[in-house]
């Protein structure tokens, strides 16, 4: 059986949250996939939690997909609640675990907004020249004369 065929038809039996994430990507874009900041907020809030490590071509099964619409990494799962999408987990975990987030509205406000600023501001422009560089040493043609932030659409392209 497939890995891919193995994990579709496992069952999780969690006593702690389970992560998702990729078994390995390509060099440049180690320390770039989603799932660090997940890791980093659950060490945080000193939460133990599975790992589960897929193959390449796992993320691209129907089983998958109903997990991650977009077949991306990285998958939280805990108590019935399936997340996707690194900001949403972070943000749960905080909010859950009465950790990572001032008390005080403001302050918290304060710091959700850096969150998502974090996620849509702060990254792309982080993340768009490994793009370029990834799509230079992997020779795949990546126009980043343009704009650096036209590379993500590059970046994608090598998890699809």
């Amino acid at each position: 059986i497939s890995p891919a065929a193995r994990w579709s038809i496992e069952k999780p039996l969690m006593s702690k949250p389970r992560l998702t994430a990729f078994h390995w990507v390509p060099a440049p874009f180690q320390g770039q996939v989603r799932d660090l900041p997940v890791r980093w907020a659950l060490e945080e809030a000193g939460l133990e939690y599975e790992e589960r490590l897929i193959e390449s071509d796992a993320h691209k099964t129907p089983a998958y997909r109903a997990l991650h619409p977009f077949g991306k990494v990285p998958v939280y799962e805990d108590a019935g609640i399936v997340l996707f999408e690194s900001g949403a987990i972070v943000l749960h975990i905080a909010e859950t675990q009465g950790v990572l987030l001032p008390r005080e509205a403001a302050a918290r406000g304060h710091a959700k907004a850096w969150l998502i600023a974090a996620l849509n501001s702060v990254d792309p422009d982080i993340i768009a020249p490994t793009g370029c560089m990834a799509g230079r040493l992997l020779t795949r043609p990546v126009d980043c004369a343009i704009s650096p932030r036209s590379s993500s659409a590059a970046i994608s392209s090598f998890f699809y």
